[in-house]
Formats: C-alpha cells, sequence, structure tokens
C-alpha cells in the first residue's frame, strides 16, 4: 500500500517500512541468500525472489511465509503476479522461467527458449509474460500454451528490466546504457531513449505516457514516451539504483549505497528518505581478517573449470560482479559469466598471445600482446576502439592508472604512459636493464615495475623519473601487488615472494634516481638518490619478510585483505599466505600445467589461469593459522 513499503537485500531479509515516519516496522527472515525481486499479489501479499534458488509468497499483515516455491535450479532473478496474484512468473539464472499456483504452491509450466540467464519479467496481460535476458532479447510467451509467440531483438546488452505501456508497448532497460520503446503489434523497435551514461537497472510505467528509468550512474530519468525525449532528471544516489512505482505520482528507489528514498516525480524532490543502515566501503567488499567464513565455503573447492581448447590461458581480470575477461595464446580476449562459465563476447585482432587485460570502467578493456601493441576494446561491441603503437617488443602487463591513463610494461625495458582516449604515448619511463614484467599504481601517485634485471622500481609519474630501485631477488620480478597503502608484495622467478614495508619512504617527491644502490647488512637498504650536483636525499625501504614454499618461479600474486595474499606458481599450485605469520594456510593443486594469473573477482572468488588451457574459479575455506589444506 502507499503507506506501506517492502525491501529486500543482499543479506536475506526483507524489512517493511513505515513511509509515514519513515521507520523500519518489521524484518523478515526465511530465505537463505539475496533478494533479487519483489512482486505485489494484492489482498496483503507479495513475493520474493532470491539467489537461495526459491520464490517465497508472504502474508504482510502477519509477517508470515505462506509458500516456498521450489524447482529452479540456479538463482532466481525475477518475478511477477499474474492473474490478479492467483499466479506468479518467475525467472531464473537456470534460463528458465516458472509459472506457478500461489495457493498450492506448484509449478504449473517451465518455460525454456533463453539462451542465457532469465534476468526480468512482466505480465502483459490475457495470459502473455514479457521476459528479458543476458542472451540480449526479449521473449514473449503465451502462458496457457507453454510457447514462445516471438523474440525482440535490438540490445547490445544484457536486458535488466521490463515495462508494460498502455497500446500494446514494452520498455525495456539494458547493460548497453539504453531504454528501448518496443510496438508488440508491429514487433519492432519504435524508439531508443539514449541519456544515461552507465547500466539502465530498470524502468517504470507512469502515467501520461512516461517513463521511469534509474540507473548505476545513479541518477533517475523521466521520459515522454511518444516523443521520446527526456522530461526531468535527478541524482538519487551516489551509486547504482534500482527503481519501483509507489503510486501514481511518487516513486521508491534503493541503492547500493543502502538508503531508500521516496521522490515526488512532479518536482523530482525527495518526499522521504527512510533510514539509512550502516556505510558501506566503495569498491570491492574484500573479507575481514576474522570472518572469512562470512564470503567463502567450508572447504576449499573448484567452483567452475572453463576450458579453452588446449591455448595456454595468460590472463584473466574481473568486469563486474558477474563477469571477468581473460586473454590467451590463441590471440584472443574472451568475457566468461562467472557463475555459469558462458563466453558471452570473443574478442578478435591481436596478432600476438595476449599477455595482460585490464579493465577501464564498465565499458572499456585495455589489453597488452606479444604483438607488441596496446589496444582498447569496447565491451558492448566487442570491437577494437583503438590500437596503441610504440613498444618495439611484446607488452607484458597493462594496467589502468584512472582517469583517461594507462601504464603498459614490455619486454623493450620501457614503460609507456598512455592516454588511452585518444591514444597518444605521454611518457616512456627508462631504466631498467631488462624486460619488464609487471608495473601497478600506489595510491601516492607513484608507479612500482618488477623487471628480468631482478629489481623493482618506484617512478614518479609526475617528472618520468626512477625514485628508487631495489634489489633483493635473485632472478626475474614477475609480479606486484599493492596490499595497502604502504605496503608491497613482490613474486621473483627465485621461488619467493617478498612483502615490502614502505613507511619509511621519504621525500620521493623531490628525489631523482641516479643508480647508486648502497645495501646494509640484514633486509634494510639505504639507496642514495639524486641528480649530479643536487642535494642527496636518504630513502629507508624494508623487507618485512620473505615467503618461501613454491617449488617454482612464482608468476603471481593477488590481495585477499591486508593481511591475506594468493599466489600463483609455475609449479601448478596456489598458496594462500598470513603475511603476519608469514605461514602458508592453504596450498591449491588442481591445475596441471603453471599458474599464470590469480585474481579476486567482484563476486568475492577467486578466480585462476594456466598453461593447462583453463580459467578455475575457486571458493575458498575459512583460513585458520594451523590450517594447511592440500586439494
Amino acid at each position: 500500500g502507499e503507506d506501506r513499503l517492502v525491501s529486500g537485500g543482499r543479506d536475506g531479509v526483507l524489512k517493511v517500512w513505515n513511509l509515514g515516519n519513515g521507520e523500519c516496522m518489521s524484518s523478515w527472515e526465511g530465505h537463505q541468500s539475496e533478494v533479487r525481486a519483489l512482486a505485489s499479489l494484492g489482498y496483503g501479499r507479495f513475493a520474493s525472489a532470491s539467489f537461495d534458488q526459491t520464490v517465497k509468497v508472504w502474508d504482510a499483515q502477519q509477517g508470515t511465509c505462506l509458500a516456498t516455491l521450489t524447482g529452479h535450479t540456479a538463482w532466481v532473478l525475477a518475478v511477477a503476479a499474474l492473474s490478479r496474484g492467483r499466479k506468479v512468473v518467475s525467472g531464473s539464472h537456470d534460463k528458465t522461467l516458472r509459472v506457478w499456483d500461489v495457493a498450492s504452491g506448484s509449478c504449473l509450466s517451465v518455460l525454456r527458449g533463453h539462451t542465457n540467464p532469465v534476468t526480468c519479467v512482466a505480465d502483459c496481460g490475457e495470459m502473455v509474460v514479457a521476459s528479458g535476458s543476458s542472451d540480449h532479447t526479449v521473449r514473449l510467451w503465451d502462458v496457457t500454451k507453454n510457447t514462445c509467440l516471438f523474440e525482440l531483438t535490438g540490445h547490445a546488452s544484457y536486458i535488466l528490466g521490463i515495462a508494460v505501456l498502455p497500446r500494446n508497448r514494452l520498455a525495456t532497460c539494458s547493460w548497453d546504457e539504453t531504454v528501448k520503446i518496443w510496438d508488440l503489434t508491429q514487433r519492432t523497435c519504435v524508439s531508443t531513449l539514449e541519456g544515461h551514461c552507465d547500466i539502465v537497472s530498470s524502468v517504470v510505467a507512469l502515467p501520461e505516457d512516461r517513463l521511469a528509468s534509474a540507473s548505476h550512474d545513479g541518477r533517475v530519468v523521466i521520459w515522454d514516451v511518444s516523443k521520446a525525449t527526456c522530461v526531468t532528471t535527478w541524482r538519487s544516489h551516489k551509486r547504482a539504483v534500482q527503481l519501483a512505482a509507489l503510486s501514481r505520482d511518487r516513486l521508491v528507489t534503493g541503492s547500493q549505497d543502502q538508503v531508500l528514498k521516496v521522490w515526488d516525480v512532479g518536482s523530482a524532490r525527495m518526499a522521504l528518505q527512510l533510514l539509512k543502515e550502516p556505510d558501506c566501503e566503495e569498491g570491492i567488499q574484500w573479507p575481514k581478517e576474522h570472518a572469512l567464513r562470512d564470503w567463502v565455503c567450508d572447504t576449499a573447492f573448484v567452483t567452475l573449470t572453463i576450458a579453452n581448447q588446449g591455448d595456454e590461458v595468460l590472463c584473466v581480470a574481473p568486469l563486474d560482479s558477474e563477469r571477468f575477461v581473460s586473454g590467451s595464446s590463441d590471440k584472443n580476449l574472451r568475457i566468461f559469466e562467472t557463475a555459469t562459465g558462458v563466453c558471452t563476447s570473443v574478442f578478435v585482432g591481436h596478432t600476438g598471445p595476449v599477455r595482460s587485460v585490464a579493465v577501464l570502467g564498465q565499458r572499456h578493456v585495455a589489453s597488452g600482446s606479444d604483438d607488441g601493441t596496446v589496444k582498447i576494446w569496447g565491451v558492448f561491441c566487442s570491437a577494437c576502439l583503438m590500437t596503441m603503437d610504440g613498444h618495439h617488443s611484446s607488452v607484458e602487463y597493462v594496467v589502468s592508472l584512472g582517469s583517461s591513463l594507462l601504464a603498459s610494461a614490455a619486454s623493450d625495458s620501457t614503460i609507456k604512459i598512455w592516454d588511452h582516449s585518444n591514444g597518444h604515448c605521454l611518457s616512456t619511463l627508462d631504466g631498467h636493464t631488462g624486460p619488464v614484467r609487471c608495473v601497478t599504481a600506489l595510491a601516492t601517485g607513484l608507479l612500482v615495475s618488477g623487471s628480468d634485471d631482478k629489481t623493482v622500481r618506484l617512478w614518479d609519474l609526475t617528472t618520468g623519473n626512477c625514485v628508487l630501485t631495489v634489489l633483493d631477488h635473485f632472478d626475474s620480478v614477475l609480479s606486484v601487488t599493492v596490499v595497502s597503502v604502504n605496503c608491497l608484495v613482490t613474486s621473483s622467478a627465485d621461488c619467493s615472494i617478498k612483502v615490502w614495508n614502505l613507511e619509511e619512504i621519504e621525500n620521493l617527491d623531490s628525489a631523482l634516481y641516479t643508480g647508486q644502490l648502497c645495501p646494509i647488512n640484514g633486509n634494510n637498504k639505504v639507496h642514495d638518490v639524486g641528480d649530479e650536483g643536487s642535494q642527496l636525499v636518504e630513502v629507508f625501504v624494508q623487507c618485512f619478510c620473505t615467503l618461501k614454499g613454491h617449488k617454482d618461479r612464482v608468476c603471481t600474486v593477488a590481495t585477499l585483505d591486508h593481511r591475506h595474499i594468493v599466489s600463483g606458481s609455475a609449479d601448478r599450485t596456489l598458496k594462500v599466505w598470513d603475511i603476519d605469520s608469514t605461514h602458508c594456510v592453504a596450498s591449491l593443486s588442481e591445475h596441471i600445467g603453471a599458474v599464470y594469473c590469480v585474481i579476486m573477482l567482484n563476486c568475492g572468488n577467486l578466480a585462476s589461469c594456466s598453461a593447462d588451457g583453463t580459467v578455475k574459479v575457486w571458493s575458498l575455506p575459512e583460513i585458520d593459522e594451523s590450517m594447511t589444506l592440500a586439494i
């Protein structure tokens, strides 16, 4: 009703809100995982869909679960009411729709046809249902005959929301940042509404032939559907927004910023902000050191293995919470769904193996290859948008520096800084005497690189000068990873991992490198840096610890949290380390080839790629300092 609102969250809890005073009236528990969708069934009832593979029917007055509808074999992503609430239709990650009888809780039919997960559903009336999918299509179904009537194509990416409009029309929104209006009689797209600058997550039909859309850009836009124009727009949240209609003139928005807001559509003003939950940190939510059980399973196991037809998989990077991108020796990049392993896109264009990939926001990916080029790709169009030439040998690593800047490291012993908005090389960092294998950025604005010359170098990006050289490994430095503001981890072909404390570095902004290195007894190093004739600056850096246990070169290291890291090696294993105790707390040995890259996915799992031609997605165990696992 207009006086109450129900919301569902990632904690699996449903909350009922009093819209008069903004207070939470009650909380209902029942789902075992995230609540993904809600639908009003009338008569004080509503349905909820969850990642726990169930749909639940609730009595809003009593706060009791009336029925649990089971049958889907994967996450349930969408739910809608049919026949005035006597039936419901659900859409799932298992690629099916199911029609349910609410009274009996029985499944009346299963609708198959989508080739990817069903992300949204809507009742079009007269027992016709519309569904959207990550296969980029919209399908119309006759529920009485259990048949697909027709398919609508035109979006360039996942369909995330559907709204039914008067005069036999539909509105859909998509990852491709657009809203499309469809004429169901003609089965064609009659207009495309563009204006959002990020994923459009939901659409709601409004009176007077208007439409509201919400986006990950934090904005709500009101459209005049007949004119295909924007009527008004406002920024509703700081993070991704979901949208629902509360009445003819009021909308409710919910967001990842954990705030619910009620808006007056006519004035575009917020009428009410509901109780705010505790703040959530921006970015990926890494596990807490004392509670890894909150995000992992009881034992370490491979949840997914993706084979790449025998080619070595050389690199992998998280694209978003549902997808990742990989590069291979077959010269191609691929985008995979994390949950299913389905390949949704293949990027073809390099003439040599793809050594590294970097995600540039949600719309672009950068890649470095043995062909000596860096390429920028459009995620939605799967096309190469730009090729940046300049290196004289294979590009070993690429990393985003924020804004429109990109760094690439190459076997020609140089690092190049690029503006990937126009393809211009802004600077070239010279100093290494061997191939540069890795590069990353610090929060202080410094760049860190590792090379076959056995050194780790810190660079001042404003001047292009090397401000510090660390020589402590006995072989090539293959990876460098930031653990925290003052902590770096490097791995090497000497089979070791070193953790570096940077708290003691002073005056780096003014220090310039001359190549003088003065080791002192122990693990502490003092480096004299400065131009000839300039004042000498003393820089101090400390190796906090050296982790040993791998039997071959350590190719890659990734951060789990400020205390735990995971490494991948040519000895075919992954190892999880507690850097405080220097113990290896887990050893994972499912790969049958060298592990080239390991990364944390945005969904909280771990991904590794290997010379055995596979990408493996792992669920890690609760980490105990006294535990060692051999899988």
